[in-house]
């Protein structure tokens, strides 16, 4: 084994194994799959020379931490901490120490969006106006399905968005080469409460369950997200994250009154701006590039006479969304969107 890379994976649940089991296929690397509880073990052997946080969101921050400062380098799972302060943090920790701290967003290798990125940096796809997608899941859709991502003391405020909604984000900053720099997003949660297991329950399972032996439990993370984007200086981007999906999920998408709104530019634009002072959100769709120059910025979404006329989450043009961005889009949404009652 001399020679190999020893990295201990902190986390034994359905993401640690599949780390145990990647590392191993490397060959260089020498994987040991530890629990939480062995994490202090791991920090104190000088063999381990990086650290797999396979954790929990909100235990993230702390991990990281702890392992940069006894100088582990550290691949987490996204997202890197549940707050825009503390994923700064830990950058400027891992710079200062010269250690890698690197945040697993596994879609970027999937072939096809390599494909997308080699083209767009050939220049196949020419200037990016619009970016738009979906990111749909449906393994929480009923009352009865749960997962520690459901409670916001274990996984943060925000779950569709700033959990899995992270991944889509990520694949079109890395896809595009643009940033986010500002947005404005409507969340709804569906199920206010939902019925969670006595015992431990891994993620993708907990199907067969029976009434006697779950607890009914308030819930405060979102289960939908509706996001209208700037991306860089001109791009605009529409992106409807759920966490449920299927017939329900449609059907309750009613209750978000969101306006689909699709036209020339012109007529268009007029619309849109109709629904956002009335407070609807709209999901867009134009004809031609005009609507999608610098004049978007100047909209807002007005819910009361007292509402932030910036949405919540406007910055200065030209300037991106600071630290990580896909952190920082879980800070913004969930100010933005937090309040809603549905």
């Amino acid at each position: 084994m001399v020679g190999l890379i020893k990295s201990a994976i902190i986390g034994t649940g359905f993401l640690g194994r599949v780390h145990f089991e990647a590392a191993c296929r490397i060959g260089t690397v020498e994987p040991v799959l530890l629990s939480h509880s062995q994490f202090e073990s791991a920090l104190e052997d000088p063999e381990i020379r990086a650290v797999h946080i396979c954790t929990p969101n909100a235990s993230h921050t702390p991990l990281v931490e702890a392992a940069l400062r006894a100088g582990k380098h550290v691949l987490c799972e996204k997202p890197l901490a549940t707050s825009s302060a503390d994923a700064a943090r830990l950058v400027a920790l891992a710079a200062e120490r010269g250690l890698r701290n690197c945040t697993c967003h596994n879609l970027r290798y999937y072939p096809q969006v390599q494909q997308m990125r080699a083209m767009r940096e050939a220049g196949e796809l020419g200037e990016i106006l619009v970016v738009q997608g979906t990111y749909s899941q449906d393994w929480l859709l009923y009352e009865t399905d749960w997962n520690w991502r459901i409670d916001s003391e274990q996984a943060g405020p925000s779950r569709a968005l700033a959990d899995i909604g992270s991944h889509w984000c990520d694949m079109a900053e890395h896809v595009t080469g643009l940033r986010i720099m500002s947005l404005c997003a409507d969340l709804q949660t569906f199920h206010k409460t939902r019925k969670r297991p006595r015992q431990a329950v891994e993620t993708f399972a907990g199907k067969t369950l029976t009434p006697t032996e779950v607890d009914e439990v308030k819930i405060a993370s979102e289960d939908f997200g509706a996001v209208v984007f700037q991306m860089g200086e001109r791009a605009r981007r529409i992106h409807r994250q759920p966490s449920v999906g299927g017939p329900q999920e449609q059907a309750q998408h009613r209750d978000l009154q969101c306006a689909r709104i699709r036209g020339p530019a012109g007529r268009t634009q007029r619309r849109l701006r109709r629904h956002l002072q009335a407070g609807v959100p709209a999901i867009l769709s134009v004809y031609r590039r005009p609507v999608l120059r610098s004049r978007i910025p100047s909209i807002r979404r007005r819910t009361s006479p007292d509402a932030d006329p910036g949405c919540g989450a406007r910055k200065q043009p030209g300037t991106p969304l600071g630290g990580d961005t896909r952190t920082q889009l879980g800070d913004d949404v969930h100010r933005v969107g937090v309040d809603h009652e549905g």
